[in-house]
């Protein structure tokens, strides 16, 4: 993005050079008259953007400093102006500075070398139309980027609202999750700390897990045999630890059966001896399990067994939900109870005096468990944090999709300016020949208008194309909608009628005895 918004301004830059040919062209005849050749005459045109790119580079690297901790802080990285210094980045800043100046001034350099003196200091033509076709294309392909730009920002904001508002299968609000549970000082309190925090009056429901959404699962299981009939090929499902209170705590829904309880043995994964021997147990099971083992509904999975020996009954299915962004696809899951392992605390609140419940759970957490700081979360800015790429992402295109508009009205604005000036006389003669003002004005509008619908015509498909790949990444995706592309181009043809309208009123208006007399 940083090359593209480059070309925009290296494109702007020929721009408003070529625009101020009619300025320049007298000066350039003067000293050809002078004895000046096309050689020194280049030399002098590029040496002036050489020293616009060395000041640009200068004023590049000052409001780097100053925006450099933003910008950290905003990517959540570290980086220094240290970098300046390395061998590798000199070369290459070097190499960009004559490669931008190259690409900046030659062209109008050398357009401007050619001029015929005589024809020039008569008050013949110093523009062509070839020069006037150049600005046009710069112009609409600087505008095709900032449109393609506005366009993916739009898109990347849809789909970070839709992935947040989307049902995830659980209710994220209103719900704290205590970490760090497995720490040798804090796993022999663990079910004193859940029986305290649950007696508070803000709190509604307490449950043990050894996982939460958003976070990694850390151990699966290879099923490979259903209701004692082997599989053809073993399925890989993850497993998860929780107590009676999951569901509720969570906010989950069952499908069918019921939730697993402490208080039935046979709930409980347990082993037996030193022989790693499993007594047979129950589980539940997501919906995606149920396809995945060929248990066919969520009622006739009810009763079934899974695991060799049939160590594994299933007594409930829970809805799916979740694990992490949309992005990610749900797993065939399972989840038991065990005696130990849970790292986890999910306290689900009722209060809306958040600060006083923490402040109590804090000293709650210290009485039990000592100096060992406490280590929660939110479970929806845990969430919120699952899509802090793709946000960063859609706010940094916003950014670029802003600037590289205004930089495209510079660019348009040079290009009104050059139009108007090789048009003079031919405005003048329809002045008088009875176009009103208006009438005038409209029609540069229109002009100017032409290239903004083709920037149109070139970014959609690109956007288009580039966005429907992005949302290829995401499992749950928005449907591309006009909407975007539409507001997009209105949005490029009102910047485009602002920028270029107080200039054609004002040359629209001008007294045409200005555009034809003959000097």
């Amino acid at each position: 993005i940083a090359f593209i918004i480059l070309s925009i301004a290296t494109f702007n830059f020929m721009n408003m050079s070529i625009s101020r040919t009619v300025v320049r062209a007298r000066e350039v005849a003067v000293r050809r008259v002078f004895g000046a050749d096309a050689r020194h005459i280049i030399s002098l045109f590029m040496n002036e953007t050489l020293v616009t790119v060395l000041v640009s580079l200068f004023l590049a690297v000052v409001i780097t400093e100053i925006s450099l901790f933003w910008f950290n802080d905003f990517v959540s990285k570290l980086m220094s102006l240290v970098t300046l210094t390395s061998p590798a980045f000199i070369a290459g800043l070097l190499a960009l500075i004559v490669l931008v100046s190259i690409g900046a001034g030659l062209y109008p350099a050398t357009v401007l070398s050619r001029f015929r003196p005589a024809t020039v200091l008569r008050g013949g033509r110093s523009v062509s139309k070839n020069m006037s076709r150049l600005g046009t294309v710069l112009v609409t392909a600087q505008f095709a980027v900032a449109i393609a730009l506005m366009i993916s920002a739009t898109i990347i904001y849809q789909q970070i609202e839709y992935s947040q508002e989307r049902d995830p299968g659980y209710v994220k609000e209103d719900l704290l999750l205590i970490r760090g549970l497995s720490h040798p000082s804090v796993n022999p309190s663990v079910q004193t700390l859940k029986s305290r925090i649950a007696a508070h009056p803000g709190v509604a429901e307490v449950a043990l897990v050894d996982q939460a959404p958003g976070g990694s699962y850390g151990w699966m299981d290879r099923v490979s045999t259903v209701n004692g009939e082997p599989l053809s090929q073993g399925v890989t499902v993850r497993g998860m630890l929780v107590d009676d209170n999951f569901v509720d705590a969570f906010g989950m829904r069952m499908v069918a059966g019921r939730m697993l309880s402490s208080e039935r043995a046979d709930d409980i994964a347990r082993r037996l001896g030193n022989e790693d021997y499993e007594v047979k147990y129950n589980v539940i099971i997501n919906e995606t399990a149920l396809g995945t083992l060929g248990l066919g509904t969520a009622t006739e999975a009810i009763g079934k067994t899974i695991g060799s020996d049939g160590a594994m009954s299933i007594v409930g299915v829970l809805g799916d939900y979740l694990l992490g962004s949309s992005k990610g696809t749900v797993p065939a899951m399972m989840y038991n109870i065990d005696e130990n392992g849970y790292r986890i605390l999910a306290v689900r609140y009722k209060t809306s005096d958040v600060s006083g419940l923490l402040a109590d759970i804090d000293a709650t957490w210290s009485e039990i468990i000592g100096e060992r700081p406490i280590r929660r979360q939110f479970m929806d800015a845990r969430i919120a944090a699952l899509y802090q790429v793709e946000q960063q992402q859609g706010e940094l295109f916003a950014l670029f999709a802003g600037l590289s508009v205004l930089v495209s009205c510079i660019g348009l604005y040079g290009l009104a300016s050059f139009s108007v000036a090789r048009r003079t006389k031919e405005i003048g003669m329809r002045k008088v020949l009875g176009a009103s003002t208006a009438a005038v004005t409209r029609r540069i509008l229109w002009d100017f208008a032409k290239p903004v619908l083709v920037a149109n015509l070139i970014a959609w498909p690109v956007a288009g194309l580039l966005m429907r790949d992005w949302l290829t990444g995401f499992n749950y995706a928005i449907e591309l909608s006009p909407v975007p592309f539409l507001v997009a181009a209105l949005l490029a043809l009102v910047v485009a009628a602002i920028t270029v309208g107080g200039h054609a009123l004002r040359v629209a208006a001008a007294n045409p005895i200005y555009a034809l007399r003959s000097e």
